[in-house]
């Protein structure tokens, strides 16, 4: 990397994050897929969770279900790991993240990012994606099981949670009004270019469908200026945008995003 790359990450509270990947994956059913609810399963693995966990056939479910944040970023929790090498690992993130986004403060995030990274609005913009109708219902002794079973990661997470605050507090003066402009923005971005929420048949996530005319008929903060949008949201926050093009972007579901990624990373030369 060059010397003056930035290294980002994002860490999820661990409770929510365990109960997700059970859900994604399916797992936990045991052998029955219908009966059972997404409550059920959480509250009969974590009745012996180490037995539970080890009884499972694949290794990426192993990984992936006992605090696999940590072990993405580089610590295996398969090995007999303790306070004091826990400790050690998370100040050698500290001193080689520039910054740890926090998922339930992704908004937040978004503007330590644009201020790391010396991004504008229009870079940062967004439609939320493979959002579920449905999660499990976690009472407080529930939690606490899943705190307690992914303990290294409550560690990690508390850790960069706090830095994370320390990081809001200071930004500055405009953070709260640079927040709300976000938020008009994003939502503007949704009822501008969402014309339709579509159920995916295979996973039950929402899937945007876009059309011209919904641009058309919503695009009321914007004028044209040559073959650009211009779009005020009051208090100097001004967005210069092509809102075509952004929106037919904004709808794509993971595939077709990564290939354009792809497409425009070797455009620059990039990977």
């Amino acid at each position: 990397m060059e010397k003056n790359a930035k290294y980002i990450t994002i860490l999820r509270q661990p409770v929510t994050q365990f109960e997700s990947i059970v859900d994604y994956y399916s797992l936990f059913d045991g052998g029955d897929k219908t009966k059972l609810s997404k409550t059920q399963k959480l509250k009969n693995f974590m009745k012996t969770p180490m037995l539970n966990w080890k009884q499972l056939s694949s290794r990426n479910s192993k990984k992936f279900t006992h605090n696999n944040q940590i072990w993405d970023l580089g610590v295996n929790p398969e090995l007999d790991i303790n306070d004091e090498f826990v400790d050690k690992e998370i100040k050698r993130l500290d001193n080689e993240l520039d910054l740890v986004m926090i998922t339930e403060k992704f908004d937040e995030s978004l503007l330590l990012l644009k201020k790391l990274m010396c991004w504008r609005f229009e870079d940062i913009v967004y439609l939320a994606h493979n959002q579920r109708s449905e999660r499990a219902s976690l009472d407080i002794d529930l939690s606490k099981k899943i705190e307690k079973w992914n303990a290294i990661d409550m560690k990690l997470y508390s850790y960069f949670k706090q830095r994370f605050d320390d990081q809001i507090r200071n930004y500055g003066p405009t953070f709260e009004s640079d927040l709300t402009a976000l938020r008009n923005m994003t939502s503007f971005l949704y009822n501008t270019c969402v014309a339709a929420e579509v159920k995916r048949k295979s996973s039950n996530r929402l899937v945007y469908k876009y059309t011209r005319d919904a641009l058309e008929r919503n695009a009321h903060h914007c004028k044209k200026n040559n073959s650009m949008d211009v779009c005020d949201f009051g208090s100097g926050y001004v967005l210069t945008l092509d809102l075509s093009r952004l929106c037919t972007i904004s709808v794509l579901t993971e595939r077709p995003m990564i290939m354009l990624l792809k497409k425009m990373m070797n455009e620059y030369g990039i990977g």
